[in-house]
């Protein structure tokens, strides 16, 4: 427990909210790691070779990002409407 408040304290202090609450999430016992979860096939069949989980999400990739254009043109202003006013 002492290590990993001393974990927390460490990446609080380096801004790393992500590591935080990861920590947090084992201390009260809610982490639960990476889930091996089984990919299944589209008509419900479970992938089981290494192979076929690697040909399902190219298949799934090339089907989302390949996708026809919009029928539509998006509305997109030359210039904005307002200035914001940001501080860097």
């Amino acid at each position: 427990m002492e290590t990993l408040a001393n974990q927390a304290e460490v990446a609080t202090s380096k801004g790393e909210q992500g590591k935080v609450y990861k920590i947090t999430e084992i201390v009260c016992g809610k982490y639960r790691g990476t889930t091996d979860t089984p990919i299944t096939y589209e008509q419900g069949r479970l992938l089981t070779t290494e192979a076929e989980p690697e040909a399902r999400w190219s298949k799934h990739f090339r089907e989302v990002l390949n996708r026809p254009p919009s029928m539509t043109q998006a509305d997109i202003q030359e210039t904005a409407e307002a200035d914001l006013d940001i501080h860097i």
